[in-house]
């Protein structure tokens, strides 16, 4: 018991110096057990029979009751009574043996004392101070990665954000740049359109003019030359007939290749295509370039119409239509005689 030391005074180490105090009691009463229990046999004979022979030398003295007739030896007074005396009360003594009759308690054979050193491993070796906490360094370390971290990720999807922002910008300017482009085509289309019936009002009306004045100087010319002398105005309307009877025996020039240009025209055509027009949606927002070719007789009407280089059929219907509805001067030889044919020109149509 006395074997156990006490390391520490510190009250969290109570608990553990408890449990090896108990440990060790534990052994020791194991030990203690196993030694009363341990077979008679164990015990070496020599030990055991020397105390034997004392302890009967000092019983037999005790119970038999001879010994006052040993008195008279010791008649000498100074031999007997010191001896006898000091033998009695050392005989008293053995009475507490009684209890030493169970042979396995004799204290001899101090053996398992040392046993308390077997306790050392059962030291509070797993009570030991806990695993030391992350200093305050590595969780701010820690932390610190956490929050690089979570700003990476933040950053990544605010980048994502601005790209896909500046993606539908992106889309929208070009929807809103080809909406104006539409409306810049359309508004060039109408203001060409409106110029081609400007010019084309134009110049029917002067050709309109023109011919009023001719038949109103013709109509003067007539009216002067028959209220002239009788002989010349006869004169005159014979010539008059002669050379209408030789134009007419002379005949009209047919199959010439005409030359068509813009003053050609008394009717210029009026070109103006919608969007139902086209059935070749591809053409849309493009100018066709093509090439016209019409049959006219003498009279400057255009009788048929025929156009290479559109390939969109309903537009060339269309484009045929507005032409067929247009008129040209009649063309006239360079001796007056008249003429018909056919003659090519250029078209220029813008698909809005």
């Amino acid at each position: 018991m006395s074997d156990v030391p006490a390391k520490t005074t510190n009250p969290t180490n109570a608990p553990i110096k408890a449990l090896t105090i108990g440990g060790v009691l534990a052994l020791h009463g194991l030990a203690a057990f196993g030694l009363m229990n341990m077979p008679a046999l164990d015990a070496p004979p020599p030990k055991v029979s020397e105390p034997l022979q004392i302890q009967l030398v000092q019983l037999n003295q005790l119970e038999s009751p001879e010994p006052p007739k040993a008195l008279p030896k010791p008649q000498e007074e100074p031999q007997a009574k010191p001896k006898i005396q000091p033998q009695q009360p050392k005989a008293a003594a053995p009475a507490p043996v009684e209890p030493q009759k169970p042979k396995p308690k004799p204290k001899p054979e101090p053996k398992p004392q040392p046993e308390p050193t077997k306790a050392e491993p059962v030291k509070p070796v797993p009570v030991k101070t806990p695993a030391p906490q992350p200093t305050p360094d590595v969780i701010a370390l820690e932390r610190q990665r956490a929050e690089q971290a979570a700003f990476e990720v933040q950053q990544r999807l605010e980048k994502e954000r601005l790209q896909k922002e500046r993606a539908e910008q992106e889309r929208l300017a070009q929807e809103r740049a080809e909406q104006e482009r539409k409306a810049q085509e359309k508004e060039r289309l109408a203001r060409e359109k409106a110029e081609a019936e400007r010019k084309a009002e134009a110049e029917r009306k002067a050709a309109q003019a023109e011919a009023a004045r001719k038949a109103a100087e013709a109509a003067a010319n007539r009216q002067a030359n028959a209220q002239g002398a009788g002989g010349k105005d006869s004169d005159k309307q014979s010539q008059a007939k002669d050379d209408s009877a030789a134009k007419g025996a002379q005949g009209e020039l047919t199959g010439q290749n005409l030359s068509i240009t813009n003053a050609s025209w008394k009717r210029a055509p009026r070109l103006s295509i919608s969007p139902d027009d086209v059935s070749d949606r591809s053409l849309n927002g493009q100018t066709i370039t093509a090439s016209a070719t019409v049959s006219v007789n003498a009279k400057g009407r255009i009788t048929a119409v025929s156009i290479s280089g559109i390939s969109d059929k309903r537009l060339k219907n269309v484009l045929e239509r507005q032409i067929r509805q247009a008129a040209l001067h009649p063309f006239t030889s360079s001796d007056g005689r008249a003429m018909s044919g056919k003659g090519t020109f250029t078209l220029t149509v813008p698909v809005p």
